[in-house]
């Protein structure tokens, strides 16, 4: 163990022993509010599969790389979100993330009451 191991060990025991206040609290309120709206988006897929799946006559397959893009997407973003933060601040990034899934989730709403909603 070297020098720094030992400031990583203490950094860590002094982060795990300071209390919780209202701004920790706050912010974890925001953060799941966040997440509720961005899985929710995520998982509607799950929902409109079977009728984008029977209304368009496209395979399980398809539906399968449409879910792994997905999932793909999860990961470049997890990848290069803590860099982005890291660059522009993370409350910064974190409105930019939110109003990037907002201004995404007009698109896919108007998409899915014209092609999807039966008429």
């Amino acid at each position: 163990m070297n020098v720094h191991d030992s400031q990583r060990i203490s950094a860590a025991a002094r982060l795990d022993r300071l209390p919780i206040f209202s701004f920790h609290r706050r912010m974890m309120l925001l953060l799941g509010y966040c997440f509720f709206f961005e899985l929710g988006d995520i998982n509607t897929f799950a929902f409109s599969a079977p009728a984008i799946r029977a209304q368009w006559g496209i395979s399980i397959g398809t539906i399968g790389i449409i879910t792994s893009a997905t999932f793909f997407g999860m990961f470049i973003g997890a990848t290069t979100g803590g860099w982005f933060s890291d660059r522009v601040g993370r409350k910064r990034a974190l409105n930019i993330a939110m109003m990037g899934i907002g201004l995404c989730g007009i698109p896919a709403a108007a998409f899915a009451a014209r092609f999807l909603i039966p008429a």
